[in-house]
């Protein structure tokens, strides 16, 4: 069963305002100082990176630079191609 086009914008309208309310500067703040982090003490690029992951270089550079919002799948691709627990790079280590 296919959704309504009018359905679609139905909910676009009435719930895209509310998710500004789920991004979290401070989960962005540790995510991206994680990256960095495990990223520098593995010694990897984040050309090298992206390139493990299949994605482009410029998601690394905004995720760690605190310009992007990570999905959970980038954040637990990052973990497996360093090697580490996606829980590293959500906790508050600092």
């Amino acid at each position: 069963m296919a959704f309504k086009p009018y359905l679609v914008k139905f909910f676009i309208f009435c719930f895209a305002p509310m998710a500004k309310h789920f991004i979290s500067p401070e989960a962005i703040e540790i995510v991206s100082r994680n990256v960095r982090k495990y990223r520098t003490d593995k010694g990897v690029s984040m050309e090298t990176l992206a390139d493990l992951i299949g994605i482009e270089y410029t998601v690394i550079a905004r995720l760690e630079t605190k310009k992007s919002n990570p999905s959970i799948s980038v954040v637990y691709a990052i973990a497996k191609a360093l090697d580490i627990s996606p829980s590293l790079l959500l906790s508050d280590i600092a």
